[in-house]
């Protein structure tokens, strides 16, 4: 199948959409056109205008809409877990490395000592080491540790487990991941990304989030932007 060069074909209009979903990132419009211009190959422009644009229209200017009578037509966290869905699958699909499910994955690893698996903490182990390698939240780790410092220190601080801020942004990435996946696969809706303090337990931990998404999108701005300068 062909890639999908629809993008760079309407390359013009595209621009202005990837202009408006990133602004807050550029000083000028001639800083983004520099900008735009260093992106090397049109594989790598048509790209960065897919994902602009699914950003400006998913997240940045969407919203959930409910047409039920007597119900608000937006509600906050409504929209938000599913903005977050669309930020991560716009993240995953950034980065060109294949998927390879945990069991592809155990077959492939040619390993003696692998089989048999006799007890849970072995799987687990596993598991860990598959994540580290191959899994969804390896990618958007990769992603999260490519913002400024202080966007960073700022995400962190916003998310507190038993009274203390996350140590790094990789299990800020890791906290976000889960959010997600309790939304799309257990229908838990985020309440956590809404910049009131928001209490909750996970697991045997106490939760205090105070993490609003003008923050969370800003750093995603950020780091699609720092994506394709690494990139040229």
């Amino acid at each position: 199948m062909s890639a999908d060069r629809r993008y760079i074909e309407a390359e013009e209009k595209f621009k202005e959409f990837a202009f408006e979903a990133l602004a807050s990132v550029f000083s000028s419009r001639e800083e983004f056109e520099a900008y735009y211009a260093g992106i090397e190959g049109e594989d790598s422009k048509n790209t960065f205008l897919r994902v602009s644009a699914y950003y400006l229209f998913l997240v940045k200017k969407g919203e959930w809409r409910v047409a039920v009578d007597g119900v608000d037509q937006v509600i906050e966290y409504f929209s938000v877990s599913y903005k977050l869905v669309a930020l991560f699958s716009l993240i995953e699909s950034l980065s060109t490395e294949s998927f390879m499910d945990f069991y592809g994955w155990l077959q492939a690893t040619k390993r003696s000592d692998v089989f048999p698996i006799t007890d849970n903490e072995r799987l687990a182990g596993l598991y860990d080491a598959y994540k580290a390698s191959f899994g969804s939240t390896r990618k958007c780790v990769a992603f999260f540790e490519g913002l400024p410092t202080l966007r960073q220190q700022q995400l962190c601080n916003a998310i507190e487990i038993d009274r203390r801020p996350l140590a790094d942004i990789k299990k800020l990435a890791h906290f976000l991941y889960e959010l997600r996946s309790g939304f799309v696969h257990e229908g838990r809706l985020v309440h956590a990304v809404s910049g009131g303090a928001v209490m909750f337990k996970q697991g045997n931990k106490f939760v205090h989030a105070r993490l609003a998404l003008e923050p969370l999108l800003l750093a995603f701005e950020e780091g699609v932007v720092a994506h394709f300068q690494r990139r040229t």
